[in-house]
């Protein structure tokens, strides 16, 4: 929307995978070259005829499909597994739309969450393990430490390790 262009509520950062249409060049490690995907512009609507087209239309008639991470608490929308697939939780269209329009489930994206996945799991068991005493060579701040590393907004991944410790044992842990 250009009467948007220089507003800050408008400004987010957004990884370039998402927000742009990419294709997947093979690599050393993944030598497997995928579709042309991402988001581009698209900004889809629940409906088309509510879509603000000029500074005179009222912008707040919008029901956007793409969740807003800013706004929508994306956590609790999305469900994850072991091997790092994504769903949306039973019922969510918002979320379903976003999955699909971004391609959360490609490839690449799928296999660095199931990395961060496993990587949670063992720290939510090394925390275990220091609360019941196994561990007595670690402090407090190492704990916040591997707390922050996994769990904090700015971590990579943070979504999916959050999900792996709201339900430790379905992992597991």
């Amino acid at each position: 929307y250009y009467w948007l262009a220089y507003e800050w509520s408008n400004l987010y950062a957004a990884c370039p995978s998402c927000n742009q249409i990419l294709r997947n060049t093979p690599t050393w490690e993944d030598q497997i070259e995928s579709e042309a995907e991402g988001k581009g512009d698209k900004f889809p609507l629940v409906n088309e005829a509510k879509r603000a087209m000029s500074h005179e239309d009222e912008i707040a008639l919008e029901e956007p499909l793409l969740l807003d991470p800013c706004k929508d608490q994306p956590e609790g929308r999305f469900l994850y597994d072991g091997a790092g697939e994504i769903e949306a939780a039973l019922g969510d269209a918002r979320a379903q739309a976003s999955i699909e329009i971004l391609h959360l489930k490609r490839k690449r994206l799928r296999d660095a969450r199931r990395n961060r996945i496993k990587q949670a799991i063992g720290g939510l068991r090394i925390i275990r393990a220091y609360e019941n005493g196994s561990l007595p060579g670690l402090s407090d701040g190492d704990i916040e430490e591997i707390k922050e590393d996994f769990f904090a907004d700015s971590s990579p991944y943070a979504g999916a390790a959050r999900f792996v410790r709201s339900d430790p044992d379905a992992f597991g842990v």
